[in-house]
């Protein structure tokens, strides 16, 4: 029975397991919207051409049929009239058309479901170590003053940059003289010169 004089429709064609049970298989999905017409079309164009090399008859049984060895007899018959790459396609399809018209029979329906291959990713995959976790900074501390018990002394903290904060010790009636010598002593650290007494005092040994 060639495709051509298949009837439409018939539940008994449809459901007898033969080459005339599968292409009548793939036409109704086709029309009844269940597979895409390009899809069924390119079942059955590769299916014909397995069947047509190995001389499938039509009361081929495909629920018990031997699928490796009707593949195998396909290359070994085509090898010399197809390429490689067109063998494997038609097996391919072939074998998909098989299997949907097998689940198809057996009423399990994932037959009308379509594997899709995913797309080679374009991005690189290449794994990043995370950043190191960066150690806070201590914000300096406001400046406060805290008169020292028994003494004519306060107690001075100075923020001289993030996360440093100096404590200057300064008599409560400082003077300006007084103020500019420790002026000069900061400077003197910060040239990295020689420090000298301040005038006006004198080195206790």
């Amino acid at each position: 029975m060639t495709e051509a004089t298949l009837p439409l429709n018939d539940p008994e064609v449809l459901n007898n397991g033969t080459p005339g049970g599968l292409f009548l298989f793939l036409t109704l999905a086709a029309q009844r919207g269940d597979m895409p017409k390009t899809q069924t079309d390119n079942l059955r164009v590769g299916t014909r051409k397995v069947f047509d090399v190995v001389q499938a008859g039509d009361d081929l049984d495909l629920r018990t049929a031997d699928l490796d060895d009707l593949v195998r007899r396909f290359h070994t018959l085509s090898k010399v009239d197809l390429r490689d790459e067109t063998r494997q396609t038609y097996e391919k399809r072939f074998r998909d058309a098989v299997d949907r018209y097998r689940k198809f029979l057996a009423d399990d329906p994932t037959w009308k479901q379509t594997v899709l291959r995913k797309p080679k990713s374009t991005t690189s995959t290449k794994r990043t170590s995370p950043a190191p976790a960066s150690t806070p900074i201590p914000e300096p501390e406001l400046a406060t003053v805290t008169t020292l018990p028994g003494s004519h002394l306060m107690e001075f903290p100075v923020p001289l940059r993030r996360g440093v904060v100096a404590k200057l010790f300064l008599p409560i009636d400082l003077t300006e003289r007084e103020a500019k010598q420790i002026a000069e002593v900061a400077k003197a650290l910060a040239g990295g010169e020689q420090l000298a007494l301040p005038q006006g005092t004198s080195e206790t040994g």
